[in-house]
C-alpha cells in the first residue's frame, strides 16, 4: 500500500495552518528571502499530481503516466501524490497548502492509482521506469513515497541500473522509510537499495514518530507529524493530520531544493553533506537507526552559514557504492586516508548494505531492542553505524572536531 496518513484530520484555523510548526521551526519566512527553490525540479514518483488545485497552479510540469503506459502525470485518483507535491512546492494560494520550496517545479511521474487499486507487479515496473525517466530529466531530486514493500528481486538488475544512472547524473533520491514502526521491512524494499536516502518521520518535539520504521537504511529524518494537508481530495479544507514518512520524504526533498537553489553550483554530494552536518541529530552518536543523521534543518545552511559542502565528487553517505559503479560516480576512496569531517566514508555504507541482507537493517537486533527499551526512539544512545572497527582510530580525531562544531545538539530523534 501507499505510505499514507494514518490519523483522523484535525480542522484548524487558517492562520494556524499557514504557520505550520515546521515552517516556523525552519524560519521559512527568512529562508524564502534567499531561496524558495527556484530553478530546481523535484520528481514526485507517486499517484500522479492534480495541477488544478490552487496551490499547485503553475507549479507542475506534464510528467509521465507509467501506470497507464501513456499520457502525462497529471491524473491523480487518490490524492497522495498531489499532497506530496503541495508539501514541496505549494504556494498556499486560496487557503491551500503552503509548501517549503514554493518556487520549485514538480515533475509528476505516476506509478500507482490508489492504495488498493493496482497490481503489485505493475507498480514494480512503473517505479523502475519512473526512476529511469527521472535520471534522464532535468529533475535534480527524486521523492518516492509509494509501496515501500517493493519486490525488486525479479528486477534487481534494472533497479540497480536505474539508481546508478541517477547517481552518475547527479540526482538525490529520497525514499520514505515506511510506517510499519519496526525494523522488519522486507529486504527488497526500495528504501534498502544502495544509493537512496531513507527518510524517517519526526514530530515538533523532535522525537521519532512511533510508526516510523527504522534500520541502518535511515539516512535522515524530517517532519511527519501534525502536517498541514487537505482533509479531502481534491478541494477539501486544509487540516492538520498525520503525514507519515511520506510527508517526511517530501519535506526532506523540499529542504534539498532550497539549499540547491541557493547554491546551484554545488553537486548532489555537497547538498547532502551539508544536510547531514546541520541536521538535529542524536546526541551520543553522529548517526543511529532511528533518525539517521537527524532531522533536516535547511535554515542552518541558508541563514546561519553552517555546513561544509566539502569535496564535490565524493558522496558522504555512499562513497564506496558510487566508487564501485561502472563507470564510477565517486572517485575510488584513498586507502587509509583520513575521512573528511562529517563524512561517513564507507562504514555507513557497510551498515546500509547489511540492512539489505536477511536482517533487514537491524543487524542481529540485540542493540536496537535494548535501545528501544531505553527510549532510543528519541535518538539517544543508538547503535553507531558511522564507524567500522578498523576505521575508528583513523576518523576519530577529525570526527570529534566536527562534532564539537555542531550547533543545537538537542538529542532529538
Amino acid at each position: 500500500m501507499l505510505l499514507v496518513a494514518v490519523s483522523v484530520p484535525n480542522r484548524a484555523a487558517a492562520d494556524e495552518l499557514n504557520q505550520a510548526w515546521y515552517l516556523e521551526e525552519f524560519r521559512a519566512a527568512e529562508m524564502w528571502q534567499r531561496s524558495q527553490g527556484q530553478g530546481i525540479t523535484v520528481a514526485i514518483i507517486d499517484t500522479g499530481v492534480d495541477s488544478t488545485v490552487p496551490e499547485l497552479r503553475g507549479q507542475v510540469l506534464e510528467g509521465m503516466d507509467f501506470l497507464a503506459g501513456e499520457g502525462t502525470g497529471l491524473l491523480d485518483n487518490d490524492g497522495h501524490g498531489t499532497a506530496m507535491a503541495a508539501l514541496v512546492a505549494g504556494t498556499g494560494a486560496s487557503g491551500g497548502v503552503q509548501g517549503l520550496a514554493p518556487e520549485a517545479k514538480i515533475l509528476p511521474l505516476r506509478v500507482a492509482n490508489q492504495p488498493d487499486g493496482f497490481e503489485l507487479g505493475s507498480i514494480e515496473e512503473s517505479i523502475i521506469e519512473a526512476i529511469e525517466f527521472a535520471a534522464n530529466s532535468d529533475a535534480r531530486i527524486l521523492s518516492i513515497a509509494v509501496e515501500n514493500q517493493l519486490r525488486v528481486t525479479r528486477h534487481q538488475e534494472r533497479v540497480d541500473a536505474a539508481i546508478s544512472k541517477a547517481a552518475r547524473r547527479g540526482k538525490l533520491i529520497f525514499v520514505a522509510a515506511g510506517n510499519g514502526g519496526g525494523d522488519d521491512i522486507k529486504n527488497s524494499a526500495l528504501a534498502l537499495q544502495e544509493g537512496v536516502i531513507g527518510v524517517a518521520a519526526t514530530g515538533r518535539d523532535g522525537k521519532r514518530a512511533p510508526y516510523s520504521a527504522h534500520g541502518s537504511y535511515v539516512g535522515l529524518a524530517a517532519p511527519g507529524r501534525e502536517i498541514s494537508l487537505r482533509c479531502d481530495f481534491p478541494a477539501g479544507d486544509v487540516c492538520v493530520r498525520e503525514g507519515g514518512t511520506s510527508s517526511a520524504s517530501a519535506l526532506a526533498s523540499a529542504s534539498a531544493a532550497l539549499i540547491w537553489s541557493a547554491n546551484p553550483e554545488w553537486t548532489k554530494n555537497q547538498v547532502l553533506r551539508v544536510m547531514m552536518e546541520t541536521a538535529d541529530g542524536p546526541s551520543k552518536t553522529p548517526r543511529n537507526h532511528y533518525v539517521g543523521y537527524g532531522t533536516v534543518r535547511p535554515d542552518r545552511v541558508l541563514l546561519d552559514g553552517e555546513g561544509d559542502p566539502g569535496d564535490p565528487d565524493v558522496n558522504p553517505m555512499f562513497e564506496r557504492y558510487e566508487a564501485a559503479l561502472d563507470p564510477p560516480a565517486t572517485p575510488e576512496p584513498s586507502a587509509g586516508g583520513q575521512e573528511e569531517p562529517g563524512k561517513s566514508g564507507g562504514a555507513a555504507e557497510d551498515a546500509h548494505t547489511e540492512s539489505a541482507g536477511a536482517s533487514a537493517g537491524a543487524g542481529d537486533g540485540t542493540e536496537e531492542r535494548a535501545a528501544e527499551s531505553n527510549g532510543e526512539e528519541r535518538g539517544i544512545g543508538g547503535p553507531a553505524v558511522l564507524f567500522g572497527l578498523a576505521g575508528v582510530v583513523i576518523v576519530a580525531g577529525g570526527l570529534a572536531a566536527w562534532w564539537m562544531r555542531r550547533r543545537h545538539d538537542t538529542g532529538t530523534a
